[in-house]
């Protein structure tokens, strides 16, 4: 029995049953279904008529999400009752180019209007859309807005002279376009009209504001909130916002839409060719979002199990001379967790990259599975850095400098999150790591665990260096890379063994005058441990960057271990492995980003 939605086959109680069975095919209800459906936002008119020319309207906006209303001013719609196992179609509209109007976004039988073009060919009013575009100078009134989606453009200014003019901004889902009245008298940019803001990802997150509308000046108002854009400027992307009207030239680009839905976390999203989507949990729920394409999908009823999973985002880089260790990528480690038989979207941090002469560290990339972990910090370097916050802070450079704070966040998951500040020394202080602090010119410790049925540690600070005499610092447990010393009578540190895989030992010039080496090691691959800092550069004639420069951050990591019962499969452009350890199986996820799917 083919049914494309069960609204059109005649049965709209059908929430009342425990399930509906077409033939041999059983039916299951998905009920209490959020959705946000927004369209693309218009582009900004193209100044090729008048100076000014007016910005785009955002696309239209509705909204099923308790608590929340669609644009317009409209009340909230209903959410929607679905059923397994049946295709259901989505649409996301493209923002449109400059002077071109947004397309369309559907979800099922709910539409919202893309946004109104801007105009700058010619004098006169905004045209309409999911929201309007503004009109241009001369009092021109702005394009109309659709009812229960968004408002109209605003005004052009009513003085039509070459510097005291500007066109009205677009519309918004929440407000209408700068200005109120077919009197203003202005000579900035007018704001586009206010976006919207929703929770339904469970990130309270602006969508839908206008584009601003080009005026004399460059500067002046600010843009309409969420998303609206300066003059010439394209909206941001999957906002649905309206481009800015162009100042003697092309507008800006609308922005993509987007529809987001929100619903039971018994039940998965299958995403069929044509569109590009990603679910993540959210509480007792999950979110898919749709952010480009047109095609169906369906939801199946999900087999949950539980997991453990280990998320270590990349280390950060030492700095040049006289640096401290760059600071660990963010541990994130949960031992139980229910997981389900659908996608995930999985990200893998780099390493950040050491800076040859006299420049910080740079921080190591942000890791992702379920939630974010935060890159490490880079360390600072003599004469004038601090350490950087980063998950673990890097460490301070020489003369005191102090080292980076933590920004860790917050599991809603019930994971534990590990991150520590850098340390401030006379020299190159250590990096952070996930347990403990730097200590010194020593990296902190990282976290440990036999996830893979193996003791490892993961995000170790890199160690700090040292200059004239002494030992520069080690790096910490979990990757982190040695420090690197420059002088007499002192000793490099050592890089740490206790990882996934080895860090690097710093290396010692035994020289004021070079040439080197004073490098730092690199921190350990797949650990997210800190590079070591570098013990001298650029000076005298330590001009060697190969060889006088802070240690690299080690990659950060992914594992999830789970019941052997279940397959993972790698999506494309993620490289890893699989192990089976008695009744499970580990999979260790290196590089890339992209989904895992559970069957």
């Amino acid at each position: 029995m083919g049914i494309q939605s069960l609204e059109r086959s005649g049965i709209t109680a059908f929430n009342r049953y425990s399930s509906f069975t077409a033939g041999a095919q059983a039916f299951l209800p998905v009920t209490d279904i959020e959705y946000v459906v927004i369209a693309g936002g218009g582009g900004g008119g193209n100044a090729s008529g008048v100076q000014y020319a007016s910005g785009g309207g955002a696309g239209g906006y509705r909204s099923s999400v308790a608590g929340e209303t669609s644009g317009g001013g409209a009340a909230l719609e209903s959410k929607l009752s679905l059923v397994t196992d049946v295709s259901y179609s989505v649409t996301i509209g493209a923002g449109g180019a400059a002077t071109a109007q947004g397309s369309d976004s559907t979800l099922i039988n709910i539409t919202s209007l893309g946004g109104g073009r801007g105009r700058g060919d010619s004098f006169g009013p905004g045209f309409s859309g999911g929201s309007g575009s503004g009109g241009t100078k001369v009092s021109n009134v702005g394009g109309a807005g659709t009812t229960g989606q968004g408002y109209a453009g605003g005004w052009g200014s009513s003085s039509g002279s070459y510097s005291d003019s500007a066109a009205g901004g677009g519309g918004g889902a929440g407000s209408m376009g700068d200005a109120t009245a077919s009197n203003w008298f202005t000579n900035s940019p007018l704001s586009g009209g206010q976006g919207k803001q929703s929770a339904i990802t469970g990130t309270l997150t602006w969508y839908a504001a206008g584009g601003t509308g080009a005026g004399y000046y460059s500067g002046g108002r600010t843009n309409g909130i969420g998303g609206g854009t300066p003059s010439d400027m394209d909206g941001v992307v999957n906002t649905g916002s309206g481009g800015g009207g162009g100042r003697f030239g092309n507008g800006g680009a609308g922005a993509s839409g987007v529809v987001i839905i929100k619903y039971p976390k018994a039940y998965g999203v299958v995403a069929g060719a044509g569109l590009t989507a990603s679910t993540t949990p959210s509480g007792d729920f999950n979110v898919t979002t749709f952010t480009a394409g047109t095609g169906t999908f369906s939801f199946k009823k999900l087999i949950n199990f539980s997991a453990s999973y280990l998320v270590v985002a990349g280390g950060a880089a030492a700095g040049g001379r006289h640096s401290g260790g760059g600071g660990a990528g963010q541990v994130t480690y949960n031992a139980a967790y229910s997981l389900s038989t659908t996608s995930y979207t999985v990200t893998v941090g780099a390493g950040g990259a050491a800076v040859y002469g006299e420049g910080g560290g740079a921080n190591g990339s942000d890791s992702f599975f379920l939630e974010t972990a935060k890159g490490g910090g880079g360390s600072g370097s003599y004469p004038s850095t601090n350490g950087s916050a980063g998950g673990s802070g890097g460490g301070g450079a020489h003369d005191n400098k102090p080292g980076g704070a933590s920004n860790k966040t917050s599991s809603a998951l019930g994971a534990t999150t590990y991150g520590n500040a850098g340390a401030q020394t006379t020299w190159g202080g250590g990096g952070g790591g996930a347990t403990q602090a730097g200590v010194g010119y020593k990296g902190g410790d990282g976290f440990q665990t036999s996830i893979t049925g193996t003791s490892y540690w993961f995000g170790g600070g890199g160690g700090g260096s040292i200059w004239d005499s002494g030992t520069a610092g080690n790096g910490g447990k979990g990757g982190g890379g040695g420090g690197g010393s420059a002088g007499t009578s002192q000793t490099a540190g050592f890089g740490d063994a206790n990882g996934i895989n080895p860090a690097e030992n710093g290396q010692n010039t035994n020289s004021y005058y070079g040439p080197g080496p004073s490098k730092g090691g690199n921190g350990g691959t797949n650990t997210g441990g800190g590079g070591g800092g570098c013990g001298q550069s650029v000076h005298a004639s330590f001009t060697n960057p190969a060889i006088n420069i802070g240690g690299n951050g080690g990659s950060g990591v992914v594992i999830i271990r789970y019941p052997s019962a279940r397959t993972l499969t790698l999506g494309t452009g993620l490289v890893g492995s699989t192990l089976t350890i008695g009744g499970d199986k580990v999979t260790t996820i290196t590089a890339g980003t992209g989904t895992v799917s559970f069957t």
